[in-house]
């Protein structure tokens, strides 16, 4: 069944729970939001903007393991915020733990079933047949892959950290981590533990706590944005057993992706069918997902309006930094205005250094 048909055909698997009103959300997000929908895995939270500027809203999507609290970490330390500020209208991917019975959920799941929901959802209340994504890390590659299957749904794509090609980052991976043990794992567990994740994510940021407290805080609101940056660092979920094994085995460590050989629900990926305008974001200093990892994302796309950012931080700190809501998201939020205007300037595809 062609993608798109499929997504119709999928559009009604799980009801939507509409919501009236804004309140804070129960994990610690500190912009007003209200749940548009929830089904399968997923919660997806809505935030209105402050006063509408653009037609074209905005899909953020998380990543699986650990709560998405640091993209609204704090004021003025949040993506979110800055967004509906600027007059997006901006929907949150609150993924919803696996439990014991859903080991079975791999990327087809979660890709075409809870983003396709997703995506009718915001297309439903918007009015629009398109949206533009924003991809952080895991969430990056799940945005990646719907925009392969998905093209004629997504208006611009806009990748933070994605861990494309990890095998171009083998000290990522520990020794331990091969395909045996992910078996093993799934074989024990059926889902991924919430501590195997965290071992691999836990030890290298309480390593460099000291540098995270100097780029997310500054000397004023220390307390509350990096205490709840601390916050998050305890916030790991399990991961379902099926996606874990996809990830890890065929992914990171297989590199079936990049190779074009990774199939998601029977269809192959091909990274060529991904056309529309990609802002492809590199964190120098990441050393979770180290730049050869992700920086060959815009030579494997096909669309000419294609640029990559490499901004000086760590993996958290695009995200909750003080310099990337100085500097990065005033610039991502002016490349979304411009593609979301009927004249759309096309950029070379260079390099930029920020």
């Amino acid at each position: 069944m062609p993608a798109q048909a499929r997504m119709d055909a999928r559009a009604t698997d799980a009801p939507a729970s509409l919501a009236r009103g804004y309140a804070r959300n129960d994990f610690g997000l500190c912009t007003p939001s209200r749940i548009a929908y929830e089904g399968g895995k997923l919660r997806l939270l809505h935030y209105a903007p402050v006063e509408p500027a653009y037609s074209t809203p905005i899909l953020l999507v998380y990543a699986l393991i650990k709560r998405a609290f640091i993209l609204d970490l704090a004021p003025n330390r949040s993506m979110v915020q800055s967004l509906v500020r600027q007059g997006f209208e901006v929907y949150l991917t609150d993924w919803i733990p696996p439990a014991d019975g859903d080991s079975w959920r791999g990327l087809h799941t979660y890709v075409n079933d809870d983003l396709v929901n997703a995506v009718r959802v915001i297309a439903e209340e918007r009015r629009t047949n398109r949206v533009s994504i924003i991809g952080y890390c895991l969430g990056a590659l799940l945005a990646t892959i719907y925009a392969a299957l998905h093209p004629r749904r997504v208006s611009n794509l806009v990748t933070l950290a994605v861990p494309l090609e990890m095998s171009a980052a083998p000290t990522f991976l520990p020794a331990w981590l091969t395909v045996q043990t992910v078996e093993l794992i799934t074989s024990l567990f059926g889902n991924c533990p919430a501590w195997v994740f965290g071992a691999l994510s836990t030890t290298r940021l309480m390593t460099r706590m000291e540098d995270y407290r100097a780029e997310i805080s500054s000397l004023e609101d220390h307390s509350q944005a990096f205490d709840r940056f601390l916050k998050w660092i305890g916030s790991d979920v399990p991961l379902a057993g099926q996606l874990f094994r996809e990830v890890v085995i065929e992914i990171f460590q297989q590199n079936r992706l990049m190779r074009g050989e990774l199939a998601v629900g029977g269809e192959p990926i091909d990274l060529k069918s991904i056309n529309c305008p990609l802002l492809n974001i590199v964190a120098q200093f990441d050393d979770l997902v180290p730049s050869p990892a992700c920086e060959r994302l815009a030579q494997m796309v096909s669309g000419s309006d294609r640029q990559t950012i490499v901004f000086p931080s760590s993996h958290i700190g695009m995200a909750a930094g003080l310099a990337a809501h100085q500097r990065l998201w005033p610039a991502v939020e002016q490349w979304l205005a411009a593609r979301d205007s009927p004249a759309r300037p096309v950029s070379s595809g260079k390099t930029v250094e920020m």
